[in-house]
């Protein structure tokens, strides 16, 4: 007679899984106990990081707060060794370019982004999104982590009239994550560029057949509005549209003519391994 597995075995199966993970990912990205834990010191408490997710995963929008405190962290689980990588590379490998500066993150998603920007020492911080129920839980995990010196703000990064306005005072620009979502790039960077920001760091997902190819490329393909619980390509009253993903050499050219210098550029495997390519932070500055 087969055994039913109770609460606590199912719980205990769960977290023998993530911990298991998180030793392979380490293995994977040759990251030590050590590493994990200085990286760790240098964000904000992961609470912040799992509520946001735990809310957009169940789709709650509202009532924040009530949630918040009934809500508790799972004490097992803790930020995924990949997005340390991530968030190592992008952020702190970066942190002169955020501490005291006034920092605008495009497509901010859910605000985790622009908290660490926040725990970096940015002076202040933007977030805009094209997606407005996303932004409360940015307010929220912001302001819970004892921030108010950022403003999100709902937005298309093809508004370039209100991008303009947003833009305004800005000293970094950070591009993660999106610019596999658009359509436009060069008319995008090209607007970027308007400002007066001294520093853009963009994170891409290259396609592998065009990964150290010399020739610039792009990959289109349609994203599905809603597909990936809303982290896919935007646009008002559009089941999907014609979104493309640029390879580093395209990036390179493109902001080499729009008058910007590389200062880094760093792969790095994604989380799963999937075949189609790795990701691609780069920084440029003028």
């Amino acid at each position: 007679m087969a055994k039913i597995k109770t609460s606590n075995q199912s719980l205990n199966l769960e977290a023998e899984k993530f911990l298991l993970s998180q030793k392979i990912q380490q293995q994977k990205y040759n990251i030590s106990d050590k590493d994990v834990e200085n990286i760790k010191s240098k964000l904000p408490d992961k609470k912040y990081y799992e509520f946001a997710y735990h809310m957009f995963y169940q789709n709650i929008y509202s009532d924040l707060e009530q949630v918040w405190n009934q809500w508790k962290p799972w004490d097992i689980w803790d930020y995924p060794v990949y997005d340390l990588h991530r968030f190592n590379i992008i952020f702190l490998q970066n942190k002169e370019f955020f501490a005291n500066k006034n920092v605008v993150d495009l497509g901010c998603n859910l605000g985790y982004f622009s908290l660490f920007s926040l725990h970096c020492g940015s002076k202040h911080v933007k977030g805009i999104d094209a997606r407005a129920n996303k932004l409360e839980i940015a307010k929220f995990i912001c302001s819970k982590a004892g921030y108010d010196n950022f403003d999100f703000v709902e937005n298309n990064i093809n508004n370039y009239d209100s991008l303009q306005k947003i833009l305004q005072n800005i000293d970094t620009i950070l591009f993660s994550g999106l610019i596999y979502h658009i359509p436009n790039h060069y008319q995008v960077l090209s607007q970027l560029t308007k400002s007066k920001a001294s520093c853009i760091i963009i994170d891409n997902y290259e396609m592998r057949q065009y990964t150290n190819s010399q020739e610039p490329h792009i990959h289109w393909k349609y994203d599905y509005v809603d597909g990936d619980n809303q982290m896919s390509g935007f646009e008002k009253n559009k089941d999907k549209i014609l979104v493309g993903k640029p390879n580093q050499t395209w990036i390179d050219s493109a902001m080499t003519e729009l008058g910007w210098k590389i200062q880094k550029i760093q792969y790095y495997e994604s989380s799963t391994g999937e075949t189609s390519g790795p990701r691609v932070c780069s920084v440029f500055t003028r």
